[in-house]
């Protein structure tokens, strides 16, 4: 029985996790980084969000604009690696769109897309160079709108060792 709850068990954070996926909370307040992105009578229901794959999954059926934050786990310097690794599932609506999917730290955009709806499904496995220094405990922002039904997932970010 122990060896069926082992691989069952969620696995903890890593050291060079920059986030973790069960430390996201939805935040629709006035600290916005990108408060003007909003569109008027955007909403978000707190069961839209949900952990997955170690990650954190937004369903835009019940959520057209999402900001989630949550502390950044180690200290960062500009230049270090990162890799991100994100999807989205096919993308619909009835009129056409716009998504934007955005990572920052503090108010620094560190990694955005900004697919087109309708689009297929596509994912992201990337390094990018971080352009800011931030100590553990500045605070992260994941930032979504989405026009349509339609589930986004970040997986991961975390130092390239």
């Amino acid at each position: 029985m122990l060896a069926l709850w082992l691989a069952c068990a969620s696995p903890e954070p890593s050291e060079g996790d920059l986030v973790w996926g069960e430390d996201w909370v939805l935040d629709l307040g006035a600290s916005d980084p990108l408060a003007s992105h909003r569109p008027e009578g955007a909403s978000c229901e707190e069961q839209a969000i949900s952990n997955e794959y170690d990650g954190v999954e937004i369903s835009t059926a019940d959520c057209s604009y999402a900001q989630l934050v949550q502390e950044l786990r180690v200290d960062v310097a500009a230049g270090q690696r990162a890799r991100i690794v994100a999807w989205h599932q096919e993308l619909v609506a009835e009129e056409e769109a716009q998504a934007h999917l955005a990572v920052l730290i503090g108010s620094t955009v560190i990694w955005e897309q900004m697919p087109g709806i309708p689009s297929l499904a596509q994912s992201w496995d990337e390094e990018l160079e971080l352009p800011v220094d931030a100590a553990a405990g500045e605070r992260v922002t994941l930032h979504l709108h989405n026009h349509g039904s339609n589930t986004w997932t970040l997986q991961s970010l975390s130092l390239v060792p």
